[in-house]
C-alpha cells in the first residue's frame, strides 16, 4: 500500500506518478512540507468552517425556539387576564342582582321586622330612603353606604326616584352602576357598564 507521501507525489502534476528512486535523486523536501502543510490547513480550515455552520444552525434554532414560548407565554398570560375579567365581571353582576332583591325585601317588609317606616316613601316603589348595606346585613361597622366584598367595592349612590348601587373591582377594571326606579323586575336599570377599562373605579 502506497505511503501518504507517494500519494501526494502522485497527486501533484508536475510529479512522477512513482516516487523517484536512486541514490542520486534526491526529493525536494522543501515542496514536500509546503504540500503538506497545505493539505492539513485546508482539512483543517474545511472543519472548522463546518463547525461554525453547525453552531450557526443551532443558535438559529435556539433563537426561534425562545421567541416561540415567548410567545406562547404572552399569549397564556393575557387569556388568562381576560378569563379572569370575565368571570369577575360576571360575579359583580350576581351580586348586584342579590344586593337588589335584598333592597326590594327590604322596602316591602314592615317596619317592625326591619324593613323601610312607614311613610309617604315606603308607599313610593321608587323611593328607597333610609337604605344601607347595615340594614341589609353587608356588614356592621365602617361607611354604612360602602361594603367590600371578596368581588369588589358596592357603594350606594344617590340617584332621583331611584337607588344607585355601584359594584367595582379595580384590579379587574370592572364597573357597573344599577338603578333600582321599583320593586318589579323591569324597574332594575343598569346605567353604566365597563369591563376591563376602569380600573379607578370613577363615576
Amino acid at each position: 500500500m502506497a505511503s501518504t507521501k507517494d500519494q501526494y507525489y502522485a497527486a501533484w502534476g508536475g510529479i512522477s506518478h512513482h516516487r523517484p528512486s536512486g541514490n542520486n535523486i534526491q526529493p525536494n523536501r522543501d515542496l514536500e512540507n509546503a504540500i503538506l502543510a497545505s493539505l492539513r490547513g485546508h482539512s483543517n480550515g474545511q472543519q472548522t468552517k463546518d463547525w461554525q455552520s453547525l453552531g450557526q444552525q443551532q443558535l438559529i434554532l435556539l433563537v426561534l425556539s425562545l421567541v416561540i414560548v415567548g410567545l406562547a407565554i404572552v399569549v397564556g398570560i393575557r387569556a388568562f387576564k381576560e378569563n379572569a375579567t370575565r368571570a369577575n365581571a360576571d360575579v359583580l353582576v350576581q351580586d348586584v342582582i342579590e344586593i337588589a332583591v335584598d333592597a326590594i325585601v327590604w322596602k316591602v317588609s314592615p317596619a317592625q321586622f326591619g324593613g323601610q317606616k312607614d311613610g309617604a316613601c315606603k308607599a313610593n316603589p321608587s323611593c328607597f330612603q333610609g337604605l344601607n348595606f347595615h340594614k341589609l346585613g353587608y356588614g356592621e361597622k365602617g361607611n354604612p353606604f360602602r361594603y367590600e366584598g371578596p368581588d369588589g367595592t358596592f357603594r350606594i349612590v344617590e340617584r332621583k326616584d331611584a337607588l344607585g348601587v355601584k359594584a367595582c373591582n379595580t384590579r379587574n377594571g370592572n364597573k357597573f352602576i344599577v338603578e333600582f326606579r321599583g320593586i318589579d323586575r323591569d324597574s332594575i336599570v343598569l346605567v353604566t357598564s365597563a369591563i376591563g377599562t376602569d380600573y379607578n373605579c370613577t363615576d
